[in-house]
């Protein structure tokens, strides 16, 4: 039920880009390599990159289109489905597994 005056609208209609989803195999934990947000990274108080597993920048690389920005939200598929946060400065760079959208 929503609220007086509000409207349901597919969320496709109101982002600037397409909605994506992240990584599939992130592969072996890098040290010093990209990293990918988890459901269980969102879930926390605060998102800590340097508790997030870390994947090579050729697997990255395919992934260019869920690569993080300022103002992004990322929200959970799997798990709390439906946990939302608004990633700021500090995510811009990491990426996304596909827990994740």
């Amino acid at each position: 039920m929503l609220p007086e005056g509000w409207k349901s609208v597919p969320l496709a209609e109101i982002c600037s880009s397409p909605v994506s989803y992240g990584i599939v195999q992130t592969g072996e934990h890098i040290p010093g390599g990209i990293p990918c947000l988890r459901v269980i990274d969102i879930a926390k108080k605060e998102i800590n990159l340097n508790e997030c597993i870390r994947t090579s920048d050729t697997i990255n690389s395919q992934y260019k289109r869920t690569l993080l920005n300022e103002g992004d939200i990322v929200l959970a598929l799997r798990g709390e489905i439906g946990l939302a946060k608004i990633m700021d400065q500090r995510h811009v760079g990491a990426n996304i597994t596909r827990g994740l959208a």
